[in-house]
């Protein structure tokens, strides 16, 4: 349990550090996260290489804003196991690392009464999902935001220029 928690606290400061808040993140952001460069520690690698470096599945979306054909870039952060995938010129980030909880829907309502934007728990295929509706914070900066557990792989799909229906399609590419 320890462990688990100090894996938590690790992630949580490597995303804050460099992409500032998450989503329905709280005001005073000094500037928008960049999440085409979304981690601390952060490498450069392939597909193949991201899923050596993760010790976990790295699934690739096949929906027409994010796919093989529109993957630009492919970052891990060995560390923390964590990978991310840029598409579209940075226009949708996925951001996935080794699942902190063992109940995905508790996970997301415990994550809702801290957030300040606009957030929904729904289902993509079958799998609990945490939606965040972007510009709905007090600053309306924040950027739409779906996060759900692929087989204890949480992941993360950002964009600051789509939509949430745009990321729940492609979260079903997933699934």
């Amino acid at each position: 349990m320890k462990a688990r928690l100090l894996v938590a606290a690790a992630i949580a400061v490597s995303l804050t550090a460099c992409s500032g808040p998450g989503p329905g993140s709280a005001p005073g952001s000094a500037s928008a996260p960049d999440y085409s460069h979304p981690f601390l520690h952060e490498k450069q690698t392939t597909l193949a290489g991201a899923q050596a470096a993760a010790g976990f599945p790295v699934h690739l979306p096949n929906a027409p804003l994010a796919d093989a054909k529109t993957l630009a870039t492919v970052w891990v952060s060995p560390p923390l196991h964590q990978v991310a995938l840029v598409f579209d010129h940075g226009k949708v980030t996925i951001m996935m690392w080794p699942a902190i909880y063992h109940d995905p829907t508790a996970f997301f309502r415990k994550s809702i009464a801290g957030m300040s934007g606009k957030n929904a728990i729904t289902q993509v295929n079958g799998y609990p999902t945490l939606v965040t509706f972007p510009h709905t914070d007090p600053t309306r900066a924040n950027p739409a935001w779906v996060e759900l557990d692929l087989h204890g792989v949480d992941t993360n799909i950002i964009s600051r220029t789509y939509g949430t229906t745009a990321l729940l399609a492609i979260a079903r590419s997933m699934t």
